[in-house]
């Protein structure tokens, strides 16, 4: 007897970035929606709910009812330091208003394990949350899979899934693939974007990750794609097509999302490709680099010197670690 599934569901997704005066494209969004499109069992069948682009005027009950006539089977929600109050409150309004909703975690403040179990006892709207260090994509790919299949989601076969009853399967980071470039199917998004940087009169934003993971394994870090294992690297076809919509649009920064920004020779071809669309063009204005390369100082010099001859980087992090109690 074949199994009956159900002919279409709907997702919902929220994210706050932090308050300041920029318009970036919702990129945890768009990495579920093109990775689902491209990959999904069931990708025909799932209608990807637009978020909100921008909170400006916003308050918690504006939040809340846009999702709420959303009507979404399943609400992903990404937490962070700055959010995480905020996120849940919300959660928890929007599952008050319909119990059968989906409502699923994700994000680096979670830092919960399967050894916590109370945390759900006493959220008990959330019905499952991905490890905070493994990826989305897969997570929420099953939770899909899973919700379309079954009558009730069997949270084992759900990749990295912690909920209250144990932990789902584990997967090889190495397997992933990056679907397709971030841009491309979502130019609705892209420009609704442009609209609201050019009403508010602030900078548009293209957030981008050339690598996920970091090989190191430093204490204090909860990198977001996990640390200490392999590196994957999205195709260099991919980072271009991207770049290539800098004077298209207008993006006026960059933000290179890579924990190790260098730790590839293709990173300094990214930087010279920058700095050749400056040239041209005269944008983008600046380019932030959430983490460099912590190997040799010639491969760091070598990916920053482009950036740097374009006009485009103020300052230079540096990553320091010590037991020094002055420091």
């Amino acid at each position: 007897m074949s199994k009956q599934v159900k002919e279409s569901i709907k997702v919902s997704f929220l994210n706050i970035d932090l308050r300041v005066p920029i318009q970036r494209l919702p990129i945890n969004w768009l990495n579920f929606k093109n990775y689902y499109t491209e990959q999904g069992k069931y990708k025909d069948s799932v209608e990807w709910a637009e978020p909100i682009l921008n909170f400006e005027g916003w308050s918690f009950d504006d939040i809340v009812d846009y999702y709420d006539k959303q009507d979404s089977n399943i609400y992903a929600f990404s937490s962070y330091l700055w959010s995480h109050i905020a996120i849940m409150a919300i959660a928890e309004e929007l599952k008050k208003r319909n119990k059968d909703r989906i409502i699923v975690l994700g994000g680096p403040h979670l830092n919960i394990t399967h050894n916590n179990l109370d945390w759900f006892i006493r959220n008990k709207f959330v019905d499952a949350i991905c490890e905070p260090t493994s990826y989305g994509e897969w997570f929420i790919s099953d939770t899909i899979d899973q919700y379309i299949e079954n009558d009730k989601i069997d949270w084992k076969q759900v990749s990295f899934a912690v909920y209250k009853y144990g932990v789902g399967k584990p997967r090889n980071k190495i397997d992933f693939t990056f679907p397709k470039s971030l841009i491309k199917g979502n130019e609705d998004i892209l420009f609704k974007c442009k609209d609201i940087a050019l009403e508010r009169g602030i900078p548009l934003v293209l957030p981008i990750e050339l690598t996920r993971g970091c090989p190191y394994e430093c204490v204090f870090c909860e990198w977001g794609g996990g640390i200490g294992g392999k590196v994957i690297r999205k195709p260099m076809d991919m980072i271009k097509e991207d770049l290539d919509w800098i004077p298209q649009i207008g993006f006026e920064q960059i933000q290179i999302l890579d924990a190790n920004y260098g730790i590839y020779k293709e990173d300094e071809d990214v930087s010279k490709y920058i700095e050749q669309i400056k040239s041209f063009t005269g944008l983008p204005n600046h380019v932030e680099i959430y983490g460099m390369t912590k190997s040799k100082q010639e491969r760091r010099w070598a990916t920053i010197e482009p950036l740097a001859r374009a006009g485009v980087v103020e300052r230079y992090k540096l990553s320091l670690q010590t037991l020094n109690d002055k420091v």
